[in-house]
Protein backbone atom coordinates (compact mmCIF):
# COMPACT_ATOMS: atom_id res chain seq x y z
CA UNK A 1 0.00 0.00 0.00
CA UNK A 2 1.49 3.25 -1.23
CA UNK A 3 1.22 6.81 0.33
CA UNK A 4 0.47 10.07 -0.22
CA UNK A 5 1.77 13.35 1.29
CA UNK A 6 0.90 16.91 1.14
CA UNK A 7 2.71 19.77 2.74
CA UNK A 8 1.03 22.92 1.14
CA UNK A 9 0.73 22.99 -2.50
CA UNK A 10 3.60 20.66 -3.00
CA UNK A 11 2.72 16.92 -3.06
CA UNK A 12 4.52 13.73 -2.89
CA UNK A 13 3.52 10.44 -3.53
CA UNK A 14 3.55 7.33 -3.89
CA UNK A 15 5.09 6.42 -1.23
CA UNK A 16 6.26 2.55 -0.05
CA UNK A 17 4.99 1.65 3.88
CA UNK A 18 9.39 1.53 4.14
CA UNK A 19 9.76 4.84 3.32
CA UNK A 20 7.12 6.45 5.14
CA UNK A 21 8.61 4.62 8.04
CA UNK A 22 11.91 6.27 7.75
CA UNK A 23 10.52 9.71 6.71
CA UNK A 24 9.33 9.92 10.30
CA UNK A 25 12.25 8.30 11.76
CA UNK A 26 14.25 11.35 9.78
CA UNK A 27 11.84 13.66 11.07
CA UNK A 28 11.14 14.64 7.89
CA UNK A 29 7.19 13.90 7.65
CA UNK A 30 5.52 15.96 9.86
CA UNK A 31 2.57 15.18 12.09
CA UNK A 32 0.68 18.33 10.28
CA UNK A 33 1.42 17.23 7.30
CA UNK A 34 -1.20 15.99 5.13
CA UNK A 35 -1.38 11.80 3.93
CA UNK A 36 -3.51 10.32 1.55
CA UNK A 37 -3.86 6.46 0.84
CA UNK A 38 -6.19 3.88 -0.72
CA UNK A 39 -9.68 3.24 1.12
CA UNK A 40 -9.29 6.86 2.83
CA UNK A 41 -12.05 9.04 2.19
CA UNK A 42 -9.83 12.08 2.54
CA UNK A 43 -6.55 13.82 3.49
CA UNK A 44 -5.94 13.90 7.24
CA UNK A 45 -2.71 15.38 8.61
CA UNK A 46 -0.19 12.57 9.78
CA UNK A 47 -0.58 12.59 13.36
CA UNK A 48 -4.22 11.95 13.19
CA UNK A 49 -3.85 8.90 11.30
CA UNK A 50 -3.74 5.70 13.73
CA UNK A 51 -0.48 3.84 13.59
CA UNK A 52 1.29 6.08 11.18
CA UNK A 53 2.79 7.93 14.22
CA UNK A 54 3.95 6.14 17.39
CA UNK A 55 2.39 7.30 20.57
CA UNK A 56 4.49 9.53 22.44
CA UNK A 57 5.20 7.69 25.53
CA UNK A 58 5.62 4.33 23.57
CA UNK A 59 9.98 4.17 23.80
CA UNK A 60 9.29 4.66 27.26
CA UNK A 61 6.82 1.89 27.70
CA UNK A 62 9.01 -0.31 25.81
CA UNK A 63 12.42 0.65 27.06
CA UNK A 64 13.70 -0.54 30.54
CA UNK A 65 12.37 1.60 33.24
CA UNK A 66 14.88 4.68 34.22
CA UNK A 67 16.13 4.79 37.90
CA UNK A 68 13.42 7.71 38.59
CA UNK A 69 14.20 7.57 42.48
CA UNK A 70 17.51 9.17 41.66
CA UNK A 71 16.03 12.29 40.71
CA UNK A 72 12.45 12.28 43.18
CA UNK A 73 14.29 10.29 46.50
CA UNK A 74 11.29 7.58 45.29
CA UNK A 75 13.61 4.67 46.22
CA UNK A 76 11.39 2.49 49.25
CA UNK A 77 14.53 0.75 49.91
CA UNK A 78 16.56 1.48 52.80
CA UNK A 79 19.80 1.86 50.76
CA UNK A 80 17.89 4.04 48.69
CA UNK A 81 16.46 5.87 51.41
CA UNK A 82 19.67 6.67 53.16
CA UNK A 83 21.43 7.43 49.51
CA UNK A 84 18.53 10.01 49.02
CA UNK A 85 19.23 11.81 52.05
CA UNK A 86 22.77 11.54 51.53
CA UNK A 87 22.22 13.05 47.91
CA UNK A 88 19.87 15.95 49.46
CA UNK A 89 17.12 14.34 47.47
CA UNK A 90 14.74 15.31 49.99
CA UNK A 91 13.09 18.59 51.08
CA UNK A 92 14.33 20.68 53.63
CA UNK A 93 11.74 20.00 56.22
CA UNK A 94 11.84 16.03 55.86
CA UNK A 95 15.68 16.25 55.77
CA UNK A 96 15.86 18.23 58.89
CA UNK A 97 12.83 16.94 61.53
CA UNK A 98 12.19 13.51 59.89
CA UNK A 99 15.93 12.73 59.31
CA UNK A 100 17.79 14.51 61.47
CA UNK A 101 15.50 15.05 64.87
CA UNK A 102 13.07 11.98 64.23
CA UNK A 103 15.84 9.01 63.33
CA UNK A 104 18.48 10.72 66.05
CA UNK A 105 16.34 10.23 68.72
CA UNK A 106 14.73 7.14 67.99
CA UNK A 107 18.47 5.63 66.99
CA UNK A 108 19.89 6.58 70.53
CA UNK A 109 16.50 5.90 72.74
CA UNK A 110 16.69 2.11 71.05
CA UNK A 111 20.57 1.38 71.45
CA UNK A 112 20.72 2.40 74.93
CA UNK A 113 17.47 0.09 75.52
CA UNK A 114 19.38 -2.34 73.61
CA UNK A 115 22.33 -1.60 75.72
CA UNK A 116 20.83 -2.22 79.18
CA UNK A 117 19.11 -4.92 78.01
CA UNK A 118 22.27 -6.61 76.35
CA UNK A 119 24.23 -5.56 79.55
CA UNK A 120 21.53 -7.56 81.36
CA UNK A 121 21.73 -10.51 79.84
CA UNK A 122 25.66 -10.81 79.75
CA UNK A 123 28.36 -8.31 79.84
CA UNK A 124 29.36 -9.13 76.25
CA UNK A 125 26.56 -8.34 74.77
CA UNK A 126 26.08 -5.03 76.45
CA UNK A 127 29.52 -4.06 75.31
CA UNK A 128 29.09 -5.68 71.72
CA UNK A 129 25.80 -3.47 71.45
CA UNK A 130 27.96 -0.52 73.02
CA UNK A 131 30.62 -0.89 70.60
CA UNK A 132 27.91 -0.98 67.49
CA UNK A 133 26.01 2.17 68.88
CA UNK A 134 29.17 4.08 68.89
CA UNK A 135 30.05 3.29 65.02
CA UNK A 136 26.55 3.56 64.11
CA UNK A 137 26.28 7.31 65.85
CA UNK A 138 29.11 8.32 64.40
CA UNK A 139 28.14 7.97 60.81
CA UNK A 140 24.98 9.05 61.56
CA UNK A 141 26.57 11.80 62.73
CA UNK A 142 28.36 12.82 59.61
CA UNK A 143 25.17 11.08 57.65
CA UNK A 144 22.64 13.43 58.89
CA UNK A 145 24.40 16.91 58.25
CA UNK A 146 25.27 16.05 54.66
CA UNK A 147 22.03 15.49 53.73
CA UNK A 148 20.71 18.77 54.87
CA UNK A 149 23.32 20.51 54.03
CA UNK A 150 23.11 19.53 50.39
CA UNK A 151 18.80 19.41 51.43
CA UNK A 152 19.50 23.16 52.17
CA UNK A 153 21.77 24.13 48.75
CA UNK A 154 18.92 22.35 46.54
CA UNK A 155 16.57 24.45 48.54
CA UNK A 156 17.78 28.01 47.81
CA UNK A 157 18.72 27.09 44.00
CA UNK A 158 15.32 27.23 43.55
CA UNK A 159 14.21 30.24 41.81
CA UNK A 160 10.22 30.10 43.08
CA UNK A 161 11.42 30.84 46.85
CA UNK A 162 10.76 34.29 48.04
CA UNK A 163 12.93 33.43 51.45
CA UNK A 164 15.74 31.27 52.20
CA UNK A 165 15.93 32.07 55.92
CA UNK A 166 15.28 28.32 57.30
CA UNK A 167 17.59 27.05 54.51
CA UNK A 168 20.83 29.16 55.52
CA UNK A 169 19.63 28.32 59.24
CA UNK A 170 19.83 24.71 58.10
CA UNK A 171 22.95 25.34 56.35
CA UNK A 172 24.70 26.57 59.69
CA UNK A 173 23.55 23.79 61.62
CA UNK A 174 24.98 21.57 59.49
CA UNK A 175 28.04 23.28 59.28
CA UNK A 176 28.52 23.51 63.04
CA UNK A 177 27.45 19.63 63.52
CA UNK A 178 30.05 18.49 60.86
CA UNK A 179 32.89 20.12 62.68
CA UNK A 180 31.72 19.34 66.18
CA UNK A 181 32.40 15.81 64.60
CA UNK A 182 35.50 15.58 66.49
CA UNK A 183 34.44 16.75 69.72
CA UNK A 184 31.49 13.91 69.69
CA UNK A 185 34.24 11.25 69.07
CA UNK A 186 36.51 11.94 71.95
CA UNK A 187 33.11 12.67 74.27
CA UNK A 188 31.83 9.07 72.85
CA UNK A 189 35.17 7.50 73.51
CA UNK A 190 35.64 8.57 76.64
CA UNK A 191 32.29 7.70 77.69
CA UNK A 192 33.43 4.36 76.67
CA UNK A 193 36.79 4.70 78.53
CA UNK A 194 34.74 4.95 82.14
CA UNK A 195 32.46 2.85 81.22
CA UNK A 196 35.09 0.27 81.05
CA UNK A 197 37.08 1.43 83.84
CA UNK A 198 33.58 0.87 86.41
CA UNK A 199 33.31 -2.36 84.78
CA UNK A 200 37.00 -3.71 85.73
CA UNK A 201 36.01 -1.49 89.33
CA UNK A 202 32.90 -3.63 89.81
CA UNK A 203 34.45 -6.65 88.31
CA UNK A 204 37.77 -6.50 91.09
CA UNK A 205 35.03 -5.79 93.59
CA UNK A 206 33.24 -8.55 92.72
CA UNK A 207 36.13 -11.36 92.49
CA UNK A 208 37.48 -9.61 96.17
CA UNK A 209 33.93 -10.67 97.72
CA UNK A 210 34.23 -14.03 96.60
CA UNK A 211 37.56 -14.52 97.35
CA UNK A 212 36.85 -13.22 101.13
CA UNK A 213 33.56 -15.70 101.21
CA UNK A 214 36.27 -18.20 100.31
Amino acid sequence: MTWHIARGSAKTGPISEDKMARLIEAGRLRPTDQVWRAGMPEWKPAGKVEGLFAPPNSFASSAPPLYTAQATGTDRSLGGYLLSHWQGRFSLAKSFWVNGVVVGLLFHIVFWILIGIGGAIAPVFGGLTLLAYILLALALTVWQPVGLYRSAISYIRKPERTSNFWAHVSLIYATTTTLMLPVFAVAIIGGVSALGTNADATFNAVSAEMYEYD
